[in-house]
């Protein structure tokens, strides 16, 4: 008698979950035709050789991804109606779910990136942060720093009375001239010096 209420009590939920399993297909199968029909009368009927089988395949491509993918792809706002001017081949339509799939559907807010972008939005804690009083204390006015400009170097320009010894000098010590010419030459670049010796052989 126990194995009897046993059986018949498993009856009614073996039922039910196939109810249930039965009612999600068959939403499933309705959102697919949806959006599929969505995405096949966003271009004109004329764009097509097989109106009917071009709807199957849509429909046939969509239904190996996930609900939000299908919505995604589908949607006039978000779809890959935005990027395809004619009716799109398999090709391209498995393309566009794929990359959704890859880039847009991992991103949701549902799911790591919404703690991450949580987390990089939440208050700092500025409490323990020092006040400008204590870093004046540690590093003084100028705050650890100091400049980095230099002084102008400051020079007295010659008097006339100095510039005339000093041409008298050379004129009286003519060997000096020399030496202050040669040392010249050598702080003047290569060309400059080959135009200046060309210029005594001339």
């Amino acid at each position: 008698m126990q194995k009897l209420t046993d059986q018949s009590s498993a009856q009614p939920t073996e039922a039910s979950n196939a109810s249930n399993n039965q009612l999600e297909m068959k939403k499933r199968r309705l959102l697919v035709e949806k959006c599929a029909r969505v995405l096949f009368l966003a271009y004109p009927k004329n764009d097509y050789d097989d109106p009917d089988g071009a709807f199957a395949t849509f429909a046939r491509v969509l239904e190996d991804y996930s609900d939000f993918v299908i919505r995604y792809v589908s949607d006039p706002k978000t779809g890959i109606q935005r990027h395809c001017k004619f009716p799109p081949r398999i090709a391209e339509l498995v393309e566009r779910c794929d990359y959704i799939v890859k880039y847009i559907e991992i991103a949701r807010p549902n799911n790591a990136a919404r703690e991450i972008r949580q987390r990089l939005n939440a208050p700092i804690d500025r409490s323990e942060r020092p006040t400008p009083e204590q870093l004046r204390e540690k590093y003084g006015e100028k705050w650890g720093l100091t400049s980095t400009i230099k002084k102008p170097i400051e020079f007295e320009l010659p008097t006339p009375e100095k510039i005339a010894a000093t041409l008298q000098f050379y004129k009286d010590h003519p060997e000096r001239g020399e030496r202050l010419k040669v040392a010249a030459d050598q702080r003047l670049s290569p060309r400059q010096t080959i135009d200046n010796y060309g210029d005594q052989g001339s």
